[in-house]
């Protein structure tokens, strides 16, 4: 990740609620700040039903 560059990402276990957490990378090193709790939701492939 580049100086000044942003990463978000959910963390924790794949099958409860996680913490999505916002990394940037500043000139002393990585500053992490947790923005909310989260739940993943997998794709799938098909048409939505209407």
């Amino acid at each position: 990740l580049r100086e000044g560059g942003i990463m978000v990402l959910p963390v924790g276990q794949s099958d409860a609620v996680q913490t999505l957490l916002r990394v940037q990378r500043g000139p002393s090193g990585f500053d992490y700040s947790e923005l909310r709790a989260v739940r993943f939701v997998p794709l799938v492939e098909g048409l939505a039903n209407e």
